[in-house]
């Protein structure tokens, strides 16, 4: 079937059935899948991508990202002239305007009052850096697309230590945020913890601001020519106030077996060098179930708070943003409190008019995991505007729902079979349809999609990556609609910024 007139809009593509005017397919992501050409248009015309081009220059002998919003840089060889050290990170806000550069330096503990730090590793070793381009498939039987998502860059044995320890540095980016883990394997882990010291274990960043006009640490502004702070939230802005990036706060969490405690986040300068120090008391990282360990930080463009768009609720409200063990929850996870478990996804600006008919609509998750045979139901939220999702109790219980569609193990389409793959739920055509008809609807507002437990026992769930998670397979929405009768359907290309109007009848 043939499809034209492509429409893009942030976190979005539209095509039209070139046979019957009217008939459009939508997909949609809770990643944004466009930036703008020309920034601060408000036409999100450009769709991303993410391959890594090489450059060698004056300034950099290694790859560039530049079809973003924001761009990266890796220097992969030792330094020459001007250049960074090898192992340098750096990220360049509002299409690379200005720039901050990472490198791990030093893994150690940290006094926090004295500011003395002990460094405990070997120094750095960058030897290959490795690459992978994440794609993704959109809108299964309408037009046949595959976007690139993001990519991840890895250093292996970045330190070691006797007995087999190993610390990775990872690096992932997609259209909103560049996310970056130190993996410390279980025996580095031991290693490093029987040095034997009560402050903070983390890492230790060599950061340089290179032309960062205004930072500011938990709204307060400060000083990088000679300052000494930390925050939660390290805010990146140019001279006329616009966002470049936030240095959100991370965690150190065990990986695949939940459970984390807060990072600190210190800068400071020392003999002429800028630092970032990332840690925690070794005591409460003690205390973390055994496994390889991750330290979190992510920087991100967008506003503060985008891992509230994905979320799960246990069975008495607590509400889990995305972020806490980067996978959400559906179904009876354990007895208590973590029974009936349920998850809640939420589409931005989702280009579907006002009393569309709708023909299909579906959302495709990653699944992680599967055990027993969960019973669920996924419903939209019935609402105009769907709002994002905060900790508050039952939030997501609380919502008004759809009538909603049974999925399970034996449904078409089902659960899967298999773990690490996308799965597609069963068709929400009616449910889609009950919000688009609401007066208050209009094309682009947001639409939540809430998947419930309908098991009263057993230890039977799913689990799927969520939107915090550093392989960028988070939720995805697709659907094929035909447009309201009499309505002006808006369709062109949006790369030449030309339009046409077709009435449907």
């Amino acid at each position: 079937m043939p499809w034209v007139n492509e429409q893009r809009d942030r976190h979005s593509k539209v095509w039209e059935d070139d046979q019957i005017p009217g008939r459009k397919w939508i997909s949609s992501s809770m990643v944004p899948l466009h930036h703008e050409s020309v920034l601060d248009s408000g036409n999100f015309d450009t769709e991303n991508d993410f391959m890594l081009n090489p450059v060698n220059n004056s300034r950099l002998n290694g790859y560039l990202m530049n079809r973003n919003g924001f761009h990266v840089t890796v220097q992969t060889t030792p330094a020459r002239g001007a250049q960074s050290p090898q192992g340098t990170l750096s990220f360049g806000g509002r299409k690379g305007q200005h720039w901050i550069s990472l490198r791990p330096e030093s893994l150690g503990y940290f006094d926090w009052d004295s500011r003395v730090y002990t460094d405990i590793s070997n120094a750095p070793d960058f030897g290959d850096l490795n690459t992978e381009i994440h794609t993704a498939d959109f809108a299964k039987g309408g037009p046949n697309i595959r976007l690139n998502r993001g990519f991840t860059g890895t250093w292996s044995n970045v330190w070691t230590t006797p007995g087999g320890g190993a610390v990775d540095w990872i690096f992932n980016a997609n259209s909103i945020e560049l996310k970056q883990d130190l993996i410390i394997n279980q025996a580095a882990r031991d290693y490093y913890q029987a040095q034997g010291n009560d402050g903070y274990f983390g890492v230790r960043y060599e950061l340089t601001w290179r032309d960062i006009p205004r930072v500011l640490a938990d709204r307060i502004e400060r000083n990088t020519q000679d300052d000494d702070f930390e925050g939660d939230f390290v805010e990146l802005e140019d001279a006329d106030l616009n966002r470049l990036g936030v240095i959100l706060p991370g965690a150190i969490y065990v990986r695949n077996r939940g459970g984390r405690v807060r990072v600190r986040k210190r800068l400071y300068k020392e003999q002429g060098t800028w630092y970032l120090f990332l840690g925690a008391l070794s005591s409460e990282i003690a205390n973390l179930l055994p496994g390889d360990l991750i330290i979190d930080p992510p920087i991100t463009t967008e506003a503060v708070g985008i891992n509230s768009d994905d979320a799960h609720e246990n069975n008495i409200g607590a509400i889990g943003l995305s972020g806490y063990a980067n996978r959400l929850y559906m179904g009876d996870y354990s007895s208590g409190n973590n029974s009936n478990m349920q998850s809640g996804f939420r589409f931005q600006t989702v280009p579907i008019d006002n009393a569309a008919t709708v023909n299909s609509a579906s959302v495709t998750l990653y699944r992680t995991g599967l055990s027993g045979t969960p019973e669920l139901r996924v419903h939209c939220q019935d609402a105009d505007n769907a709002g994002t999702f905060t900790t508050t109790t039952n939030d997501i219980s609380g919502r008004a729902v759809t009538t909603g569609v049974l999925w399970n193990t034996t449904t078409t389409p089902n659960l899967g079979t298999g773990n690490n793959q996308d799965i597609t739920s069963t068709d929400l055509a009616s449910d889609v349809q009950t919000v688009v008809n609401r007066a208050g609807w209009a094309s682009n507002n947001s639409l939540v999609v809430i998947i419930r437990d309908v098991n009263t026992a057993g230890f039977d769930y799913l689990t799927v990556e969520d939107f915090n998670s550093a392989n960028t397979n988070e939720a995805r929405f697709d659907a094929d609609v035909d447009a309201a009768s009499g309505a002006a359907l808006v369709v062109g290309n949006l790369h030449r910024n030309q339009f046409k109007h077709i009435l449907v009848r």
